[in-house]
C-alpha cells in the first residue's frame, strides 16, 4: 500500500504544480481584487502541501509487511455509473428545465443512490438546498442561472 501512496501523491504533486505555475501566470491578484487564478492558486497550493504530506507519510510509515489491497476494492460501480449519468443529464437538462428544478431532481436521485429512503428527506433536502443556493447565488451575489420552465 505504501507503493500505492507513494505513486498516487507524486502523481498529484506533479499535477497541482502545474496547475499552480499556470494559475500564477494567469494572474493572482489581491485578497480584495483576486485575479483570474486566485482560487486555482490557493486549490493547487493546498494540494502540493496535501501531496508532500502524503509521501512524507508513505516514506517514513513502519516497514512491516501489509498485505497487498487492490486498490478498486469496495467500489460500488452501479453507484459510481449512475452518479455520472445524473451528472450527465444534469448538464443537459439544466438550460430547459432550469437551475431549481433540475438541481432538485439531481439532488433527489443522489440522495436515492446513497441509499435514503425517507420520503421527507427526499423532498426536504433537495428543495431546501436548491433555493437556499439559488437565492444566494442568483439574489445575492447576482449570478444569472437559465430560468427554465419556471420563469425565474
Amino acid at each position: 500500500m505504501r507503493a500505492l501512496d507513494r505513486a498516487t501523491a507524486i502523481f498529484w504533486f506533479f499535477f497541482a504544480t502545474v496547475v499552480l505555475i499556470q494559475s500564477v501566470r494567469m494572474g493572482v491578484g489581491t485578497l480584495m481584487n483576486p485575479g483570474m487564478g486566485f482560487m486555482a492558486c490557493g486549490a493547487s497550493g493546498i494540494l502540493v502541501l496535501l501531496s508532500l504530506v502524503l509521501l512524507i507519510q508513505s516514506s517514513v510509515r513502519s516497514r512491516k509487511t501489509e498485505e497487498p489491497v487492490h486498490p478498486f476494492t469496495g467500489i460500488l460501480y452501479g453507484r459510481v455509473i449512475g452518479f455520472v449519468i445524473a451528472l450527465l443529464a444534469y448538464i443537459f437538462l439544466l438550460p430547459s428545465l432550469g437551475y431549481l428544478v433540475a438541481t432538485f431532481l439531481l439532488l433527489a436521485f443522489l440522495l436515492i443512490i446513497v441509499g435514503k429512503r425517507k420520503w421527507w428527506l427526499l423532498i426536504i433536502f433537495p428543495a431546501l438546498s436548491s433555493v437556499v443556493s439559488y437565492y444566494v447565488f442568483a439574489k445575492l451575489f447576482k449570478c444569472p442561472f437559465p430560468a427554465g420552465i419556471l420563469g425565474f
